[in-house]
């Protein structure tokens, strides 16, 4: 139980660890935002000396994206449950993972790279597991739950 609240905690860093909320993001930043997410309400903008990021939700799913100070995408990620995940993905952790359930599901995108990361438990045990866009993965950590 610890290391899931150890990684709860790390999560929710992720998202609250920028230096201050929006103060002054470029025009250029705020309209490429703007013209991607076009019905987006209740955005948090947070600044550091090299990024723009901006926090949101929509239909139940968090969502952070990262630019960088010339409107550049650098890294975007989103919580959910499973329907983040695509068919082949879910297959082979169900597959894999028979009996279990996947509580939570993160989809980082960083450049080009596609990931996810599950957390997936039964009444006895918890996984953190890494997942690639083509189906691989594999178990970060296992831990026994306190009963």
């Amino acid at each position: 139980m610890k290391k899931l609240s150890l990684f709860l905690m790390l999560s929710f860093v992720l998202f609250t660890s920028f230096k201050s909320p929006k103060t002054n993001t470029t025009n250029n930043v705020e309209t490429i935002f703007n013209e991607t997410f076009k019905d987006v309400k209740n955005v948090q903008w947070y600044v550091t000396d090299k990024t723009y990021s901006a926090r949101f939700t929509t239909k139940n799913v968090i969502t952070s994206i990262t630019y960088n100070k010339d409107g550049k995408f650098v890294r975007s990620s989103r919580v959910a449950g499973q329907e983040l995940l695509p068919l082949n993905v879910l297959l082979k952790i169900k597959e894999k993972y028979s009996g279990k359930t996947i509580k939570l599901v993160t989809e980082i995108v960083e450049g080009n790279e596609l990931s996810y990361s599950l957390t997936i438990d039964d009444k006895d045990n918890c996984w953190i597991v890494e997942a690639t866009a083509l189906g691989d993965n594999k178990v970060l950590s296992k831990f026994a739950k306190q009963h």
